[in-house]
C-alpha cells in the first residue's frame, strides 16, 4: 500500500525499525516482532517545550481552553500531517508510545480513521500523566506510533512525503474546502469509519 503525506512545517514520519537502534536486543531474533516494527511508524516533536499546568500556557504550541485545563487534556500545534491514500480500505491507526508516559510525562489519546474514505489531519492531543510536574518535550522525543491497516496484514507500507510546496498548498486548499463542506450537511462522521473504495480527491494533481 501507499500513504502521501505532508507537511506544512517540513516534518518527516519515520518508520520504527529506522528510528533507534535495535540491532543488539534479543527480540529482533522474533519474526513477530520484526514483522509489526517494519510497519509502525514513529512521530516524534520537531521542538523543545516544557509548561506545567499550574503556569501560564504558551498558545503558540498548545490547543487548550477551561475545559482542557480541568481534564488535563491538551492538543499540540506542531507536529501535525495530512495523510491520504489511493488504495482501497486502508485504515489508519494512531497509539501512543510507551516511553512518553515516563520521559514526558503525557500520554497521546489514540484513534482510528478509515483512511481511504477520508483524509486524515494527524496531530497529537494528550493527557497529563501527572498534574504536579511538568510536561517536558524534547526535539526528536518519540510522541506516538503511527500504523495502516488493509485487508491482508502482509502488505507492505510504503510512504510518500510531498514536497513540493505548490503541490502542498493546493491540496491543503482541496482538503478544507471538502472538509467544510462536510462539516456543513453532517456527513463527516460517517466518513471516518465508512469502509469502501478509495475517492482521493488528490490524485488529479498527485498522479
Amino acid at each position: 500500500m501507499q500513504i502521501n503525506y505532508l507537511s506544512q512545517e517540513g516534518h518527516s514520519i519515520v518508520r520504527q525499525s529506522e528510528f533507534k537502534d535495535s540491532s543488539g536486543m534479543p527480540y529482533k531474533r522474533c519474526p513477530c516482532f520484526n514483522h509489526k516494527n517494519e510497519r509502525t511508524f514513529i512521530v516524534s516533536s520537531p521542538i523543545d517545550y516544557e509548561f506545567r499546568v499550574d503556569e501560564p500556557i504558551d498558545k503558540n504550541f498548545l490547543h487548550y481552553n477551561q475545559e482542557h485545563l480541568d481534564t488535563l487534556v491538551f492538543h499540540l500545534t506542531t507536529p501535525h500531517f495530512l495523510l491520504w491514500t489511493h488504495d482501497d480500505n486502508i485504515w489508519l491507526e494512531a497509539n501512543d508510545h510507551p516511553m512518553t508516559s515516563l520521559d514526558n510525562n503525557l500520554i497521546m489519546v489514540p484513534g482510528w480513521v478509515h483512511l481511504s474514505t477520508w483524509p486524515s489531519k494527524a496531530s497529537i492531543g494528550f493527557v497529563v500523566v501527572d498534574k504536579d510536574k511538568p510536561v517536558t518535550i524534547r526535539k526528536g522525543d518519540p510522541l506516538c506510533r503511527l500504523s495502516f491497516h488493509s485487508s491482508d496484514l502482509n502488505d507492505e507500507v510504503n510512504l510518500n512525503k510531498i514536497e513540493d510546496r505548490g503541490i502542498i498548498d493546493e491540496i491543503q486548499e482541496i482538503y478544507e474546502t471538502k472538509r467544510e463542506e462536510a462539516m456543513d450537511n453532517g456527513t463527516w462522521k460517517d466518513r471516518l469509519f465508512t469502509k469502501g473504495k478509495s475517492k482521493c480527491p488528490f490524485a488529479r494533481i498527485i498522479y
